[in-house]
């Protein structure tokens, strides 16, 4: 991983502002305190996956609030899936507060205001997820942010253990293989979070909230049944149609427009994928659920400004310079 900060070789009295400057620009704009500032320390190295960041951050024990940071908050387009490696470290956000011990994961939402102490040195894997892709993958994170996923948990333990599997081998895998790696990471956190939210009780948000995630990885496991509809969405989850449909309202979404916007993004991947660069446009675009291939050709330009064909090329290109 790259160090992309470090107070190592610093002199002492300017460490911890050097942190305090830093981290207003690499995460968020906050007000940071720290008990010792002669004796304070931190490091943070970074691997880039496809759209994500993952970094390791060690560092002293310190406290840190967001709320007097409104106005920036705005720009920040992260959501934080964060799992504590050592020490221990207590946040507070949507009127929840959660404590992280070791291997404990939580999310947090960067564009809103967060609260965070850790009385000791603390190191913690995050994974920076874009705001705009978790909403797509997942829906909105208010329902799932300062809430723990325990090792305790079968899900809670299986997404810790691939997350820190990622560190070990993400610099030695090609793009496409990293881009394969973020899209099981994203599944697994869905998986995780859908089931957090089942067992965190039965308030109907919360029933709400756990039945999205579901419908979500549904449409995802079936985007090649062209056949795929509302209706089919709300029978596997013993919902009615109109039920459905609210959900999505709920996110800001269509299930339609869902459906659609998940083929094209399995197209998309497919067709970077050197393991079917054999297949035809055709034969991904209907595997992935479309039965007409102008209708795929002309929704695939629309979503990402070039054609498929164009797409494949430059892959190609960059896939020979490598």
């Amino acid at each position: 991983m790259r160090i992309i900060m470090s107070t190592e070789n610093m002199p002492k009295s300017k460490k911890f502002s050097r942190w305090r400057e830093f981290f207003c620009d690499y995460y968020n704009h906050a007000d940071i305190f720290c008990k010792a500032k002669d004796a304070f320390e931190a490091k943070i190295s970074e691997v880039r996956l496809a759209e994500l960041n993952m970094s390791i951050i060690h560092a002293s024990g310190q406290r840190a609030s967001t709320r007097k940071c409104q106005s920036f908050l705005c720009n920040v387009r992260n959501v934080y899936v964060i799992q504590q490696l050592t020490g221990s470290s207590f946040y507070i956000q949507d009127g929840r507060s959660v404590r992280l011990e070791p291997n404990d994961i939580a999310c947090f939402d960067g564009s809103r205001p967060i609260d965070f102490h850790s009385d000791n040195r603390f190191k913690q894997l995050l994974l920076h997820v874009p705001c705009e892709l978790w909403s797509r993958k997942l829906g909105q994170p208010d329902q799932v942010t300062a809430r723990v996923l325990s090792p305790d948990v079968q899900m809670g333990s299986m997404l810790a253990n691939f997350l820190q599997q990622i560190l070990f081998i993400a610099e030695d895998v090609d793009s496409i293989t990293l881009s394969r790696l973020e899209d099981t990471a994203l599944s697994l956190i869905s998986a995780a979070f859908c089931d957090l939210v089942t067992r965190h009780g039965s308030r109907p948000r919360k029933s709400r909230t756990a039945l999205f995630y579901r419908a979500k990885m549904f449409i995802e496991s079936n985007l090649d049944d062209s056949t795929l509809s509302p209706k089919k969405v709300a029978a596997s989850l013993c919902v009615s149609e109109s039920y459905l449909k609210a959900l999505f309202r709920d996110e800001n979404q269509s299930v339609n427009n869902c459906i659609w916007k998940m083929r094209l993004e399995k197209c998309r991947r497919d067709i970077a994928d050197p393991l079917l660069s054999e297949k035809s446009l055709s034969e991904i675009a209907f595997n992935s659920g479309f039965n007409s291939f102008s209708h795929f050709s002309r929704k695939f330009k629309e979503a990402f400004e070039v054609t498929a064909s164009d797409y494949r090329r430059d892959h190609l290109k960059e896939r020979l310079k490598k």
